[in-house]
């Protein structure tokens, strides 16, 4: 008898093995796509009119989030340089401001303000209408934008907004008239011991059965929960994770943009020793600010480093070290 309980046991962990060894192979995982791309037919002649028309669906959106242009000067005119502003997760256009609006200004360059799907909405749900393959159409849109407005494209990024520029940049297509990128405390590692069960196979399906389906923290100021998403569905972390991952994967070799890396040892959201690798394998030539302090007041998890929500301190040397890099591109 006890035998034949043995025997059982052995052919159920080899069972359970063996389901375990084809979902590692096979998954379901999330899915990213680089090559998603963007259909930039669909702009035609009017960028303004097109992001207004691409926006009017969402009754709940947040004016503050809205995809928009700020023309340096009369609308509809080319400049120079364009900026555009690619925002983190849960958050909006609003993280980093003024820092975009005074290095556009400085620059005499239109902004672009894009809004990553499921973002800036009243709807906490709606975070769960973002994929990996969403945000990098997005992401593409934005580039697209910013050669429409601007003769060469400045990227400015922050956090995951970081993610999506990098892995973006991988494609040659989205490269052209790209003058540089900015990554303020890219994403390019969540800084949580649990974050690799976030691209477990079939993670969706499982992890919030096991921790809530929720997720769910409070805001530093009244500012951070009107421009942040601080309560949505758990499982719009899934497509984060994977996205973060395959951009810590790619191949930048090719990748020859100059880049700004502006972050902190110190960062508690992102795994800033996974910023220290990245750099080193990017193609371009890399400008580094490393930033160990922030003055009184400023964000306590050294992740946003410049804005007048959680970093107006820092916001000037951010801007600063921005502008100065710009103007030592070729």
């Amino acid at each position: 008898m006890k035998r034949t309980l043995r025997q059982i046991a052995w052919v159920f962990l080899l069972g359970v093995l063996s389901l375990a060894a084809v979902m590692w192979a096979y998954g379901p995982y999330e899915p990213v796509n680089p090559e998603t791309g963007f259909n930039t037919a669909r702009i035609g002649d009017d960028p303004a009119a097109f992001l207004a028309a691409s926006e009017a669906p969402y009754a709940d959106l947040l004016p503050h989030a809205r995809k928009r242009i700020v023309w340096a000067g009369e609308p509809g005119q080319k400049t120079p340089l364009s900026v555009i502003f690619l925002h983190g997760f849960s958050a909006s256009a609003e993280e980093l401001r003024p820092l975009p609006d005074d290095v556009a200004a400085a620059l005499g360059a239109n902004l672009f303000y894009t809004r990553l799907t499921g973002h800036g909405r009243s709807d906490p749900d709606a975070l769960n209408e973002g994929t990996a393959d969403r945000w990098l159409r997005d992401a593409a849109e934005a580039l697209e934008i910013g050669r429409r407005i601007g003769e060469r494209v400045i990227v400015l990024s922050n956090s995951t907004g970081g993610t999506l520029a990098a892995l973006s940049l991988t494609q040659r297509d989205l490269r052209e008239n790209v003058a540089g990128v900015a990554f303020l405390s890219p994403n390019f590692g969540i800084n949580n011991p649990a974050a690799p069960l976030l691209t477990m196979p079939a993670a969706r399906q499982i992890l919030p059965k096991l921790l809530g389906t929720r997720r769910s923290w409070t805001p530093r100021t009244p500012e951070q929960g009107l421009y942040w998403t601080t309560d949505y569905p758990s499982e719009a972390v899934m497509p984060l994770a994977a996205v973060v991952k395959a951009a810590r994967e790619a191949d930048y070799t090719q990748v020859d943009l100059p880049a700004l890396f502006y972050f902190s040892p110190l960062d508690q959201v992102v795994d800033a020793t996974r910023t220290e690798d990245f750099l080193l394998r990017w193609g371009g030539p890399v400008t580094v600010h490393r930033i160990t302090e922030l003055p009184p007041g400023d964000d306590e998890h050294h992740h946003v480093l410049a804005g007048r929500v959680l970093s107006p301190g820092n916001t000037p040397d951010a801007t600063r070290a921005v502008l100065d890099w710009i103007k030592g591109l070729k």
